[in-house]
This record gives structure tokens, C-alpha cells and sequence, in this order.
């Protein structure tokens, strides 16, 4: 799941024409603090910073639910991982249809895996997928439902329990309300076969469905891509599996996805941020100033399963707090790092 959340941002119109962006059930586009002009015309750089009149009936407003997801991220900055839970599951809780609702249950779930990774309780693991089951039979917004019940698929499938996350990825796929969950859920199950179980008979069973039903998404030339790497001497019962990262051995690969602390921190000018990839995921690693601004992309691409790490060189920039997030797949996490020059 992805939130854009693109402050003084211009979207072709004011207010912003909702409709012609798509996002799908795990994902949401905040046009909040919307610009209401084209900043390209006039070409002056200042004009970003410009206010809306306040007085406009036009202005676009931020909602309580917006400045509570807002809230919580900053929380999540500093390491405050339970009042950030505490914060998206009140939301959750007493704004059930509400459209920020959606992406309260997905940051959780990223709540969860950021506090798993720094404090190394591994019963965080049972604790999230047992709030995931309790919304998705409890909860009274049937779209937070399927989302609870897609998240904890995700689940299942990082702790490697592969059996029963086909089983919920096929129940999903038989009632997918729209072809973006469709192709999510048929995508997810080749990844399954392919990655983990290395079953060439079901992966490409699952690569043809895609290719019939949705034959230039880029999900599905990612999948072709990946079977042609496939060993052709997996013989579909997961024995013929092979090494998804270079030389290391499948056991060896990280059991779950993560986003350390960058080291040095504080630093001068360089640091390095690790990370860890359980699959092959297209990955996203950009740093944010401490207004939310993006200053510098450190990763965009592919990159296989295993134990990642890249270095920033902040000679360019000057002293202050700046943000990193990784987006591998659903999964992100955010953290915060100090250039003291």
C-alpha cells in the first residue's frame, strides 16, 4: 500500500480532479494543501511557497483524520512506536468509513514492522496478524475488511507459511472487486510459486493468467522476467529451490522486511543506511527534508532478496534533520537522521 501525500503539489486543476487518479484498496492520494496555480507558468521559484487566500472558498482543508496520520508518522520519526499505534488504531476504531481510514490499517501494519525491527520482540509478529484477523471479522467497513484480510496474507506469506497464504490469496483473487486487486492478488500468487516455494509448474500458471488478462501491466513483464530466471530444474515440489540473492542459500535470506538506523548519527558527510529484502522487490530509498520535501533519491529499481546497504554522501546539503523511506513492495518504513556539519 501507498500514501502520496504531496504537499503544495499541482494537479492540472483546483481543486484537484480526484478522478483522474487511480489508487487501489491499499492505497490513498492525499490532495490536501493542493497548489491552486501551475508553478511552471510563471517560472518563479517563490511562487511554491505562496498561501491560497484563506478567505477562498476554493481552499482545500485538511481533515482531523489527515492530521492524526500526519501525527502519527512523526511519532514513528522518533522512535514513539506505541503512541503511534495507539493513534492509528483510535482512528481506525471511530472513524470506520472514513477515507484515511484505509491508510491508518496499512501504516499499522508499518508500525508494526519498524517497532519488530528495533526492539527484536518477535511476538509483535502474532500480536499484528491477530488485529488484522479481529478487523477483518469485527470491523464494519467491508472495504477495511479486504484490506485486513490482504495485509495479513502479506503476513503469512513473510513468516513463510506459503500453504496457507495461497489458500487466502485465492479466496481473495475469487471475489476481487476491480482488476487492480486482481492483478495484485494473481501477481502475489506467482510470487509465492516463483520466489518461494519454487514451483516453475503453478508460476507459470499464475505468469499466464497474467499475460492474458492484463498483458502490458508492468507487474506482469516483472513476472516474466523472473520466471526465465527460474531453474529449469525445479521440478514444482519447492526441492529444485535455489539461491535468491547471489550465493545465499534461501534459510539464509532475511525473514522480514526492515529499515535500520542509518550509521553514523549523527554524521558528517557520510552514512550508511541498511536494509533487508525477505523478496525481490522494486525498492524506493529517498530522503525528505523537515517539511516533507524530497532532496535526494539513494535508490529506484529492482533489487533482489538479502541484506542491502547503500552510503549518503550529504557534502551538498547543509546541517540539519532530514527523513529516509524505504518502499519495497507494501512495505515502508521511515526513520530520521541528523547532518551536523
Amino acid at each position: 500500500g501507498h500514501k502520496i501525500a504531496a504537499n503544495l503539489n499541482w494537479w492540472g486543476a483546483y481543486p484537484p480532479n480526484s478522478w483522474q487518479f487511480l489508487a487501489d484498496s491499499l492505497s490513498r492520494i492525499d490532495y490536501s494543501n493542493a497548489l491552486h496555480y501551475d508553478p511552471n507558468e510563471s517560472m518563479r521559484p517563490s511562487g511554491v511557497y505562496e498561501k491560497h487566500n484563506p478567505s477562498d472558498p476554493l481552499v482545500m482543508s485538511i481533515t482531523p483524520e489527515a492530521i492524526q496520520l500526519r501525527r502519527a508518522l512523526v511519532l514513528r520519526c522518533e522512535k514513539n512506536y506505541s503512541e503511534a499505534v495507539t493513534l492509528y488504531k483510535n482512528l481506525i476504531y471511530s472513524k470506520p468509513h472514513a477515507e484515511e481510514t484505509r491508510s491508518a490499517l496499512v501504516e499499522l501494519r508499518n508500525t508494526y514492522h519498524d517497532f519488530l525491527q528495533w526492539s527484536g520482540d518477535t511476538t509483535m509478529q502474532g500480536t499484528l496478524e491477530n488485529y488484522l484477523r479481529v478487523q477483518l471479522l469485527n470491523h464494519p467497513n467491508a472495504v477495511i475488511k479486504r484490506i485486513a484480510r490482504t495485509l495479513r496474507a502479506g503476513e503469512i506469506t513473510v513468516r513463510r507459511d506459503f500453504a496457507l497464504a495461497i489458500q487466502e490469496y485465492q479466496q481473495l483473487l475469487q471475489s476481487a472487486p476491480s482488476d487492480e486487486e486482481h492483478k495484485a492478488y494473481l501477481f502475489a500468487l506467482f510470487n509465492i510459486n516463483a520466489l518461494g516455494l519454487r514451483n516453475r509448474n503453478d508460476a507459470q500458471t499464475f505468469l499466464t493468467q497474467l499475460q492474458n488478462q492484463f498483458p502490458s501491466d508492468v507487474r506482469t513483464g516483472i513476472a516474466a522476467i523472473r520466471f526465465a530466471g527460474m531453474d529449469n530444474r525445479s521440478n514444482g515440489n519447492g526441492l529444485g529451490r535455489s539461491s535468491l540473492a547471489g550465493n545465499v542459500e534461501p534459510s539464509q535470506l532475511p525473514a522480514l522486511f526492515s529499515l535500520s538506523q542509518n550509521y553514523p548519527n549523527p554524521f558528517n558527510p557520510l552514512t550508511t543506511i541498511k536494509y533487508e529484502l525477505p523478496s525481490d522487490e522494486h525498492v524506493s530509498l529517498k530522503m525528505y527534508d523537515v517539511i516533507g520535501r524530497e532532496v535526494h533519491t539513494l535508490v529506484n529499481g529492482f533489487e533482489k532478496a538479502g541484506y542491502q546497504q547503500v552510503s549518503f554522501d550529504a557534502s551538498q546539503f547543509s546541517s540539519g534533520v532530514y527523513f529516509y523511506r524505504l518502499q519495497a513492495g507494501t512495505y515502508s518504513s521511515v526513520k530520521k537522521l541528523m547532518l551536523l556539519k
